[in-house]
C-alpha cells in the first residue's frame, strides 16, 4: 500500500470559507501539521471562578479554562480595566490549556491593548505548573497594540516534546493613572499555536 507525501495541498480544506471561523491548519518549517486557533472571551462571566472556554473545533485538540481570581471585579466589560481617582487599578487571567493529545512547540498570543498616556499596562507570563511562573513579556510603552506571547516549557527539549502536558498563561492588566479614563488597557483576543503531529516522509 502506498503513501502520500505530506504536502500544503493536504491542508487546503483548513482555509476554505466553510470552515469554523478562528480554526485553521498549515505545516510548520519542519513539516509538521501544525494549529492556529483564535478565541475571542466575549461570553466568559466576569467574576471569580474557573469558566470554560470553547474553542470550536479547536475543542478536539484542547481543553482550555480561563481562570479569575476576585481582580476580575476590577474588569469590565470588554475584559479590560479603567482608571479610578486616587488608587491603581489591577486585574488578572490566568489560562489553563491541556492538550488531549500530545502536542509540542504549544504557546499563546496574547493580542492586547494598553495606552500608556492613560496609564495602561500589560504583561504576560507561562507556567507548567500553576505556581512557578516565567519572567513577564511587557507591553511595550510606545505602543497601544501589543502582541505578547508565552510558551509552554523553557529550553529546546523541553518545548519542542511531544506531551498533553498542560500549560497556564497569567495576563495582568494595570491602569496607574490614579484618574478616571476609559479602558486603558484589554484584551482583544488570544491565539494558540502547537504542532499537533510529527512530519510524514
Amino acid at each position: 500500500m502506498g503513501f502520500r507525501t505530506l504536502n500544503q495541498r493536504l491542508f487546503d480544506w483548513a482555509h476554505g470559507s466553510d470552515r469554523p471561523q478562528g480554526v485553521s491548519f498549515d505545516l510548520d518549517e519542519r513539516g509538521r501539521k501544525q494549529i492556529f486557533l483564535r478565541a475571542y472571551l466575549r461570553d466568559v462571566p466576569l467574576k471569580p471562578g474557573e469558566h470554560p472556554v470553547s474553542l470550536g473545533v479547536g475543542d478536539r485538540y484542547f481543553k482550555m479554562t480561563c481562570i479569575l481570581d476576585d481582580s476580575a471585579l476590577n474588569l469590565q466589560s470588554g475584559i479590560g480595566v479603567a482608571g479610578a481617582s486616587g488608587r491603581v487599578v489591577g486585574a488578572a487571567i490566568t489560562f489553563r490549556i491541556e492538550p488531549t493529545r500530545p502536542v509540542t512547540n504549544l504557546s499563546l498570543k496574547a493580542n492586547v491593548f494598553a495606552h500608556t498616556s492613560l496609564g495602561g499596562s500589560a504583561s504576560v507570563a507561562s507556567s507548567t505548573d500553576g505556581e512557578t511562573w516565567s519572567e513577564p513579556e511587557k507591553s511595550d510603552p510606545k505602543n497601544q497594540n501589543h502582541v505578547l506571547v508565552a510558551q509552554r516549557g523553557t529550553g529546546y527539549e523541553t518545548a519542542s516534546r511531544f506531551s498533553k502536558e498542560p500549560m497556564w498563561v497569567r495576563v495582568q492588566f494595570a491602569a496607574n493613572s490614579g484618574t478616571e479614563t476609559n479602558t486603558a488597557a484589554s484584551l482583544d483576543s488570544i491565539e494558540i499555536t502547537a504542532a499537533v503531529a510529527p512530519p510524514l516522509n
